[in-house]
């Protein structure tokens, strides 16, 4: 009879995958060159797996080891600011886990939160600026009408701050910016003209170029406006653009049809994220709810050049390579910056 050959089969299937967990008795410098060489995005999982991982992912040999190994990387900080202050994330993968054919279709990418020790100090969106591992806030102060001086650091690889030396003076306007290794400025206003100006500094030449077009009117918000290899985008209303500087005008960015609709009142930001653009925006629900999701598109960019008439004409185009929710949170919290540092 064949019950017996049933019954094999079922308790063949019927057995427990084992579980193991990872080797907790490897020695800390074999731990350390493991995770040097696996990428950030996969560190806030790991830090799940034990204290003593969590310990050693934010250790400093862990980075003088990636550095050794020329293992440094891009990672993208987000900026949200709550009721009771402000919360940071960082791009993450996701753990693995069994996912439905729908989930199947996603990036595989999230927000995950950045533990700080002692909390966030206040800041804006113009004060913060990233050079290298470090985010800067400069003169953060929480209301813009207040002067400040002040200037501290998010320190990306401990994820503590830490007090900067002050400005010399106190500074009630300031756009902090980095355009070509240099640090520069933009989103300038002139209120008693009710103007808004974008200047960007010219490190070959030593002087600030100002961006013409870009005045009362314009369709340029800060934080809506970055800077990549060198070439100016913006955008409004849905719509991408670029400075091209040898004509002097605002094009507009072709080809971003996979580029969803963005819905009335979003905050979108743009940043250079290693040569692509990024671009955050919150989601704001169909119909009244209390929550709204934090969503990420990465656009690869190309320069295209024609001739029309035997006249030369250059246009930038951008192909979507991945678009996705990444973080779902009360409608009361709001996007702040979103910023690239180097690890």
């Amino acid at each position: 009879m064949s019950y017996p050959e049933r019954k094999r089969k079922r308790s063949r299937w019927s057995k427990p995958h084992s579980t193991q967990n990872p080797s907790p008795s490897l020695p800390d410098d074999v731990l350390l060159s493991i995770f040097a060489r696996v990428s950030r995005l996969y560190y806030p999982t790991l830090s799940h797996v034990s204290e003593s991982f969590r310990s050693l992912l934010a250790s400093p040999e862990l980075y003088k080891a990636r550095s050794l190994s020329g293992n440094t990387e891009i990672c993208l900080y987000v900026c949200l600011r709550c009721s009771t202050g402000y919360r940071w994330f960082s791009l993450s993968r996701k753990p693995d886990q069994t996912l439905t054919y729908e989930e199947r279709k996603s990036s595989g990418y999230a927000l995950a939160r950045v533990p700080i020790p002692g909390g966030s100090p206040n800041v804006r969106s113009s004060s913060l600026v990233a050079v290298g591992s470090d985010i800067y806030n400069i003169c953060g102060s929480i209301n813009k009408a207040s002067s400040s001086s002040s200037v501290s650091i998010l320190d990306c690889q401990s994820h503590t701050w830490r007090e900067a030396p002050s400005l010399p003076v106190e500074l009630s306007s300031i756009s902090a910016s980095v355009r070509d290794g240099n640090q520069g400025g933009h989103g300038y206003s002139d209120s008693r003209k009710n103007s808004f100006k974008v200047f960007a500094y010219n490190s070959k030449e030593g002087r600030w170029d100002h961006l013409v077009g870009l005045g009362a009117g314009s369709f340029m918000l800060p934080d809506s406006y970055c800077v990549i290899d060198n070439v100016s985008y913006s955008v409004s209303d849905g719509m991408f653009r670029w400075y091209d500087t040898e004509v002097r005008r605002w094009k507009d960015l072709r080809g971003l049809f996979q580029l969803p609709k963005f819905s009335a009142g979003a905050c979108v930001i743009l940043a250079d994220y290693g040569g692509k653009m990024a671009v955050l925006w919150d989601q704001l629900p169909y119909h009244h709810g209390f929550h709204k999701t934090i969503q990420c598109a990465v656009i690869a960019l190309e320069r295209r050049t024609s001739f029309v008439f035997r006249e030369k004409s250059c246009q930038i185009w951008g192909k979507v390579e991945w678009v996705d929710d990444l973080l779902t949170v009360p409608t009361s919290y709001d996007l702040v910056k979103v910023l690239v540092a180097t690890i």
